[in-house]
């Protein structure tokens, strides 16, 4: 079996990303403005919405400091900061033309990373899929 070659692939924000949370947490409040709720009601639902917004804004930020995904032929990297972070148990959960969703465990917890096709260039993305659809350890 043949080793897959170094694959660098640069990351940037995806605006693809930022509209797919703004659009759904938009339609969420629109739907439940339309809800028949008391106003003590309303005010619960109002920060439950709140803290749904604040744990994506969380996640957003923490894709934001990601700019490097790196195979090294055996094991996956992401560069944060400039800090390496080895993707432990790292397997693809969603392969589409334009989203690949990737799932690892880091220190803390199970976090799964989303990349856009517009998060780096066409060419990476592109050879990005071959590699995860390649069936290689992931």
């Amino acid at each position: 079996m043949s080793v897959a070659p170094r694959l660098e692939v640069v990351l940037r924000p995806s605006r693809r990303w930022a509209w797919l949370l703004a659009v759904t947490l938009g339609v969420v409040a629109l739907v439940c403005i339309g809800l028949p709720l008391k106003p003590w009601e309303r005010v619960g639902l109002f920060v439950a919405l709140l803290g749904v917004g604040i744990l994506a804004a969380r996640d957003w930020r923490w894709l934001a400091r990601v700019d490097l995904l790196l195979w090294d032929g055996t094991s996956w990297q992401l560069r944060a900061q400039g800090e390496y972070v080895r993707l432990e148990n790292c397997r693809p959960e969603y392969v589409s033309p334009w989203l690949i969703v990737l799932s690892f465990t880091d220190p803390k917890r199970r976090r799964h990373l989303p990349l856009f096709s517009d998060a780096m260039t066409p060419d990476g993305f592109r050879r990005l899929q071959v590699l995860v659809r390649s069936g290689l350890p992931v």
